[in-house]
């Protein structure tokens, strides 16, 4: 009698040698799980590895990129009486909040004694998942360096623009950290559900054994502990396979080195863990409850009901997700339960259509059969009935080719349409074909005309304001100018001749002549009436009858440094300038308190002719209790020109009136404006309705009138905006405030327009227009991966169920030899049976994967390419590159299969007996 300890051990053993004998018995199907689990883990952990290190090296391109103040952080802190303990602190600091991702270099001390370090990225050490953390800890050093003990008693600042550098790369990073998990989770359920598969596949093929097994007493917990037990070494060794193979992958695509290698395993290790873990039970469940069933086949009606009602649970719930991420397409701003959505719905919605493909396959399987044999010939009878029959091994296909089909068009229609969006957003956002951002009034009529000498060319002014309670951005160009440097983009409804009528506008001043190169105003001034004690000769006061001392009235001149002048022009290009306008007075000697008061100055460099637009005279503060009288005399051009004053009217200062503002053509009540559908829609606008622009940082206010509608706003900031004619919009705000604003950003077009805005402003400052493709590259090369797994999975779907299959219809292969069917007959029946299914799996996953992609890409696209308008995002464009690829894939898995099925019918139609199929 065998002790307790020596049973255990026969039972393990046996339980083992039963486990070999078992797989060496379905060796095929065993080895494409092994593939399979290593495919998912491979597909999982390279993306994620891959993905890192593109978004780290687009991360440190911006930065290299940025001007070189912009490169780095400062931050300084007034020395105590312990420094080296403030070095001590500032260095902790440092590495807590920002770990390898920055590198430290200490800086001389100031004059004053102030302790300096230099923060830098390291283009090695950068956590690339970190950016948006770590461009948040920057603009808050000095609040942190402030907060630590004895660090910065007498405070801290921070220099250097690294802060605003890495805030607008997060921009990036953000929208691949949204959009990467959706073909991670294709490949995760792509994965998942060819290795259920394959493991039901695998227990269907066991249903012989499994009848044996319980006949000779196989308990059955221990039955399916050797199936779970068989399934997670499977997936062990698939797993591990997969993980050290991405991690070669991803280091050569880095530069071979150890470090790499090493960084890519422990980047990675937890994902072959999961899969072991979680994917192993599972899969060795479902082989043993497969098994089971079909050695005991039962509850058939049940098994169907219960997979209608998971399929019907799974198509509601990818319905509710997309129905929510349609609803972020309204926002582009996801929270966290907007990323979630947004990673889940479209991989959900692949997994559901393709599940749907399959409920849907046995009952059209069973009508084309009962069709099909109505029909006379081999050839179009058997392959249809065998098709039917063998449902539960075709089912594999169908499933994996229908995903495999769905995500390969799900993938081309979002690398095509973020390709397509990037361009238009980039080009949306230059407005023209290029543009330089000058900054706030710093383009000048100078720098304008000199690229005008070279390209198309026009000064832009960009500013925020609001509309009622709505922010909206402003874009102010010369009408004249629409039709030459905005860029066409039928997308967002933008016609630059179209919009260039609906800018036009009148006369906004006085045009000057060609030879006009200064502005000479001459004024009569008359001075304030004031009065003065009346003295004698001896000096004394002179008194009235009444006692009182006597008083005499007359006219005294201002003091000229308490007045000035200037003027806004605009040049023949539609620039606006500010002329300041030199004040000199010069005293009628004849006529007390009387004189001349001129204004002169030179016009600016610039396109002539000029047109005046507005003249303003005055005092620089209040006038007080003074009240001068200006009388028009002459205008002067500096050619011998005059321009007509507007009025002759005397003009008198004071009383409230500090300055005079005089306009040489007439203010229309509102401008014309171009107004977005998002502002229209907001307020119901239309044609000929009048609403006013609040400027931002000021009480500045623009009336303008809508005379046309874009879907989006070139240059424009925001979905809510509206362009207006600069001209006019110098005009007005002159009238209203007497001063304008000057552009901010030149717009160009034509062969040299990069170059010539270069030349002038500098390459750092110029966009030209093109789309930064670094981020949206890698989200495409995940895709690519995403849709190269899901072709691998469903070819190894494809050969392993059908050699799976070719064992089980053994017996199938002399039934048709005696009835004089030629295994070369066989072979081209099994070729139709395989094609017809992967064709009609792979039509109907690719419609459904379109249907997926029209639904789910438009709110994608606003996560994947920041700062897209939401018209914008609404296209779909379709790439077909992906579905052939899966195509090509398919095809050769097909022919694979049928030459190895072709060979097994071959060879079991020489064979002299038949084993049991199972």
């Amino acid at each position: 009698m065998l002790s307790p300890r020596a049973a255990t051990q026969e039972v393990m053993l046996t339980t083992w040698a039963l486990m070999l004998a078992r797989a060496r018995a379905r060796a095929g199907t065993l080895l494409a799980l092994v593939a399979t689990v290593a495919v998912l883990v491979l597909g999982v952990s390279a993306v994620i590895g891959a993905i890192g290190s593109a978004v780290r090296a687009a991360v440190v391109a911006a930065v290299d990129a940025a001007p070189e103040e912009d490169r780095a952080a400062i931050l300084t802190i007034p020395a105590s009486s312990d420094p080296d303990a403030q070095q001590d602190a500032a260095t902790a600091l440092i590495s807590r909040l920002f770990g390898p991702s920055l590198m430290v270099d200490p800086l001389p001390a100031t004059d004053g004694g102030a302790l300096r370090w230099q923060l830098t990225v390291d283009p090695d050490g950068l956590d690339p998942w970190g950016v948006p953390t770590i461009a948040a800890d920057l603009e808050r050093l000095d609040l942190a360096a402030r907060a630590v003990d004895g660090l910065a008693p007498q405070g801290a600042s921070v220099d250097g623009g690294l802060a605003a550098t890495l805030t607008a790369a997060a921009e990036g990073v953000r929208a691949v950290q949204t959009v990467i998990p959706v073909p991670l989770a294709l490949i995760a359920i792509g994965g998942i559900l060819a290795t259920l598969q394959l493991a039901r596949l695998l227990g269907d093929g066991r249903a012989g054994e499994a009848t044996l097994l319980r006949a000779r007493g196989i308990a059955p917990r221990a039955a399916r502990r050797a199936a779970v037990t068989e399934l997670v070494t499977v997936t062990l060794v698939g797993a591990v396979l997969g993980w050290m193979l991405a991690a070669v992958l991803v280091t050569l695509l880095a530069g071979w080195s150890a470090a790499v290698f090493l960084a890519a395993l422990r980047a990675t290790w937890i994902i072959p863990l999961v899969v072991v873990l979680i994917l192993g039970p599972i899969a060795g469940g479902a082989a043993h409850r497969a098994a089971d069933t079909a050695a005991e086949p039962r509850g058939g009606r049940s098994r169907a009901a219960v997979t209608g009602l998971s399929a019907t649970l799974l198509v509601l719930a990818a319905g509710f997700f997309v129905w929510q991420l349609r609803g972020l397409s309204e926002t582009g701003t996801p929270d966290a339960w907007g990323f979630v959505v947004t990673a889940v719905a479209p991989a959900l919605a692949l997994a559901a259509a393709s599940v749907l493909v399959l409920t849907l396959f046995a009952p059209l399987a069973r009508i084309v059969a009962r069709g099909a044999a109505r029909g006379r010939g081999f050839a179009g009878v058997f392959p249809a009935r065998m098709v039917a029959r063998h449902l539960g091994a075709f089912g594999v296909v169908v499933a994996l080719v229908a995903l495999g089909a769905g995500g390969a068009v799900m993938a081309g229609a979002s690398i095509s349409t973020w390709e397509l969006v990037s361009a238009q957003a980039a080009q949306l956002r230059a407005g023209g074909e290029a543009r330089a951002v000058a900054g706030v009034e710093r383009v000048s009529s100078g720098d304008v005309a000199e690229i005008a000498a070279r390209a198309d060319a026009a000064a832009v002014l960009s500013y925020a304001g609001a509309v009622s309670d709505i922010d909206t951005s402003l874009v102010a160009i010369p009408d004249a100018a629409v039709g030459a440097v905005v860029s066409p983009l039928p997308a967002a409804g933008i016609d630059p001749s179209a919009m260039a009528g609906q800018l036009a506008h009148d006369p906004v001043g006085a045009a000057l002549s060609a030879d006009a190169d200064r502005l000479t105003a001459t004024f009569g001034i008359r001075g304030s009436v004031e009065s003065r004690l009346v003295e004698s000769e001896d000096g004394d006061f002179v008194f009235t009858p009444e006692g009182e001392v006597l008083t005499e009235e007359f006219f005294a001149l201002p003091e000229l440094d308490l007045l000035e002048a200037d003027a806004w022009v605009v040049d023949a290009l539609g620039t606006p300038m500010r002329v300041a306008l030199a004040l000199s007075l010069d005293a009628d000697p004849n006529v007390a308190g009387e004189g001349v008061l001129t204004a002169d100055g030179a016009l600016p460099d610039g396109a002539a002719p000029w047109t005046l637009v507005g003249l303003r005279v005055g005092y620089r503060n209040s006038a007080g209790s003074q009240t001068p009288t200006l009388t028009p005399l002459a205008f002067t051009t500096g050619a011998g020109a005059e321009v007509p004053w507007p009025s002759e009217e005397p003009i008198l200062l004071g009383d409230g009136v500090d300055v005079t503002l005089m306009t040489f053509a007439p203010v229309p009540d509102a401008v014309p404006a171009v107004v977005s559908t998002t502002l229209a829609d907001a307020f119901g606008l239309d044609v000929g309705d009048v609403y006013d622009l609040k400027l931002a940082r000021s009480s500045r206010v623009i009336p303008f009138s809508v005379s046309g509608f874009v879907d989006a706003v070139p240059g424009a900031t925001g979905d809510a905006a509206l362009m207006l004619p600069l001209g006019a919009v110098t005009q007005s705000l002159f009238a209203s405030s007497g001063s304008a604003l000057r552009g901010d950003q030149v717009w160009a077009a034509g062969p040299d327009a990069v170059s010539a805005l270069g030349a002038v402003f500098g390459a750092d400052a110029v966009d030209d227009g093109r789309p930064n493709s670094e981020l949206t590259s890698s989200l495409a090369a995940a895709w690519w991966t995403a849709t190269i797994i899901g072709a691998l999975l469903a070819a190894v779907a494809i050969v392993a169920s059908t050699t799976a299959l070719a064992r089980r219809r053994a017996s199938d292969v002399f039934v048709l030899r005696a009835l004089g069917v030629t295994p070369a007959a066989q072979r081209r029946s099994r070729f139709r049976e395989l094609a017809g299914v992967a064709a009609g799996s792979a039509v109907a996953g690719a419609v459904l994967g379109g249907v997926v992609a029209g639904l789910t890409l438009p709110a994608l696209t606003l996560a994947a390419v920041p700062g897209t308008p939401v018209v914008l995002a609404a296209t779909v464009a379709w790439g077909w590159l992906p579905p052939i690829a899966v195509a090509i894939v398919l095809v050769s898995a097909v022919a694979l299969a049928t030459i190895v099925a072709g060979r097994l019918v071959a060879h079991q139609s020489r064979a002299g007996r038949v084993r049991e199929a199972s």
